[in-house]
Order: C-alpha cells, then structure tokens, then sequence
C-alpha cells in the first residue's frame, strides 16, 4: 500500500483503539457506581498482573522505555487480577500521556508490612501539589490534558474496593508518582502436596 494510505489506516486504527478504551473506561465507571459485585478475590502473582498491564500499554507506548522494579519474591496478594490489571493499565496510560515524548514510564512493586505497594512513575510536568487529590475525580483534566478523566477515578475506585489506598505524589526530581496499596491478608493455602508416583 502506498505510504499516505498505510500512514492513514494507522491512525484510523490508532482512534479506534483510543475509542474502545474510553467506552471501557465509561462503562467500567459505571458498573463501579452502581454497586457492582465486591471483586473476585483469589490468590494472584503481582509479577504477571504487572506484566500484562505492560503488554497490553506497550503497542501503543512509541519510543517511550516501559521499566519494570519488581522486588523479588513477591508475595501472591489476594485480587481480582482483571481489576487491578486494569487499574495498573489505566495509570500506566495517564504516565504516557503526561510522561512527555522521550521520558520513561516505570511501574515497580514491593511488599511494605502487611501491604504490596505498586507505584507507577512518569518523567512528564508533573501536576501542581493542589490538585494531588482533585486528580482522581471523575472528568477532572489536568491543564492540557488529554481523555475524559475516567482513568484516575477508575483506578481509585478499583483500589478502594480492595480494601487499599491510592495516592499521588510530585516525582523526585520531576514527574509524577501515583502509588497504591493492596492489603495482603492471611498467607495464601499451602500447594497440595505432590502426589507420589506409583
């Protein structure tokens, strides 16, 4: 296909994809609204949620760098893993929009106590400290933002429902970090034990 009609048809597809994720932030709001189901709990590794929150950004991440901080040994946390997937999905999408073209996006994970903590960090702007709280309200932008401020707000809801907290903080030295807490509970059920061959 000539250059002009391949250049087109990327956009096309670009939009498309912008699209489907803001009807999903729509909808995913409003389900969260109306009193949805409490999540789906069950025993998950935050090495794969990470990882496929990261797959599913880095189409459409360009040249920016995606960088993983996992501490090792991770605990498995008790989550509805599509939730919180798409509430990491959500906040890696904000640190790309606001990230600046060439600035990397980091998502790291660790256990504090009786809590993971998941932070996700850009090396954009930043936002300005008083609105450190109004960013996580429903349709707020940032000034040029971008989308329809669903992202944030689905992101705080999503954490709220598992019983943690979610925060955003003025990176060091620039940027923005947004850092959430998911309570770890009792320890997950031992593995059966491995049955011996006859």
């Amino acid at each position: 296909a000539p250059p002009l009609a391949r250049e087109l048809a990327s956009t096309v597809l670009d939009e498309a994809e912008r699209l489907n994720r803001l009807v999903g932030n729509l909808l995913d709001m409003t389900r969260l609204e109306s009193g949805a189901p409490s999540p789906k709990r069950d025993w998950h590794s935050l090495e794969e949620v990470v990882g496929s929150a990261l797959a599913r950004v880095r189409r459409y991440s360009g040249e920016r760098r995606l960088v993983a901080q996992l501490t090792p040994e991770l605990p498995l946390v008790p989550i509805d893993a599509v939730l919180v997937e798409q509430a990491l999905v959500n906040l890696l999408e904000n640190a790309l929009r606001h990230g600046g073209p060439g600035g990397a996006v980091s998502v790291a994970a660790r256990r504090e106590g009786p809590d993971a903590i998941l932070e996700v960090s850009d090396e954009g702007p930043g936002f300005p400290p008083e609105d450190a709280e109004r960013i996580f309200e429903k349709f707020y932008r940032a000034r040029g933002g971008l989308g329809a401020g669903l992202g944030l707000a689905i992101a705080r809801a999503i954490v709220t429902a598992h019983g943690g907290t979610i925060r955003a903080e003025p990176g060091r030295p620039k940027g923005a970090t947004f850092r959430f807490t998911l309570p770890l509970g009792d320890a997950p059920p031992p593995p059966p034990p491995e049955e011996e061959a006859p």
